[in-house]
């Protein structure tokens, strides 16, 4: 039996998460699709009106829209955005050797950088910042990627407050959220901002620690203050350098110390940059590609607005 929700019809889903879920809607007369989010019974319900009313704060063709709020479902009306970049990323990392081409990731984190900008302009910390909380909105066509967007906002860190756990998101974590329990700032979404573009640059995270003797998690190497991830040029010496060191200093755990580096990256990315040798291969260990996909599924696992398939039709 068909599905109808307002003037929608469901032509996918609800993809279910641990805390909600998402429908592709296809509008009755506009033949438009849209996601229609939803939390599940045992989430407060005030939780996904903050979500919607701190996202349709931020105007920005790098973060997704809101397009309405359907009070008597207590659902979010959003912009249909049928890629996520955890999909997207694993598939490019895998034809790529673990190497995106500079330019194709120069772009990608340009524009990424950009929504979270735009979000801080306009009074709104994101809080956590992943490539499962960024998606590419339609194209020209449905058959086109079109530019990537930045969601979730808010949901999953009023649920982790609330003491709820959300597995995955603490390997995305600034050290002074691990450590002191401190609330989200614009210094800390620049740390998780960090991490995923060293993760786009080189397949890998930051913290992994490449020791097979070595039994430590991401988490504890994010807390841990002599912890340092091995420099980015030295994985990527195709890239400027100037942008591999820019991303290493957003790795500080000094917050103070990446407010800066985050504004030179802005500038740094969106200069033209002509490559002058080709990328080399990353030779990830077998326990590192394990780890990047037990990640992976996580992310696809643990909440609700990414319960989208890799290809939504």
């Amino acid at each position: 039996m068909t599905q109808i929700i307002r003037d929608y019809e469901i032509v996918k889903g609800p993809f279910n998460g641990a805390y909600g879920s998402v429908s592709i809607g296809l509008h009755s007369i506009l033949r438009s699709k849209r996601a229609i989010k939803s939390l599940h019974p045992h989430v407060r319900s005030e939780i996904i009106k903050e979500e919607a009313l701190k996202q349709k704060e931020v105007k920005s063709p790098y973060v997704v829209q809101i397009i309405d709020f359907f009070v008597d479902e207590n659902a979010i009306l959003m912009e249909y955005c049928p890629i996520g970049l955890d999909s997207y990323l694993k598939g490019r990392l895998n034809q790529t050797g673990g190497n995106l081409p500079f330019e194709e990731a120069r772009e990608l984190l340009s524009h990424i950088l950009q929504g979270l900008n735009d979000a801080h302009s306009s009074g709104v910390i994101h809080g956590d910042i992943k490539p499962a909380n960024v998606r590419f909105g339609v194209g020209k066509t449905e058959d086109d990627i079109g530019l990537p967007k930045i969601g979730d906002f808010g949901a999953a860190r009023r649920i982790r407050e609330a003491g709820q756990f959300i597995p995955g998101s603490n390997n995305w974590m600034a050290p002074e959220l691990l450590l002191e329990g401190g609330p989200v700032t614009e210094a800390s979404d620049y740390f998780s901002f960090g991490i995923l573009a060293y993760l786009v640059l080189t397949g890998r995270h930051p913290f992994f620690a490449n020791d097979p003797s070595c039994l430590t998690s991401e988490e504890d190497n994010i807390k841990d203050i002599a912890f340092k991830p091995e420099e980015l040029s030295k994985l990527r010496p195709d890239i400027p350098i100037r942008i591999a060191e820019l991303i290493d200093a957003l790795l500080s755990k000094d917050p103070a110390a990446r407010e800066n580096s985050q504004k030179q990256l802005r500038l740094a990315l969106s200069e033209p940059f002509e490559l002058t040798e080709e990328p080399p291969s990353a030779v990830l260990t077998a326990e590192e590609n394990d780890r990047i996909e037990q990640a992976y599924n996580l992310a696809r696992k643990e909440f609700f607005y990414h319960g989208y398939p890799q290809r939504a039709e």
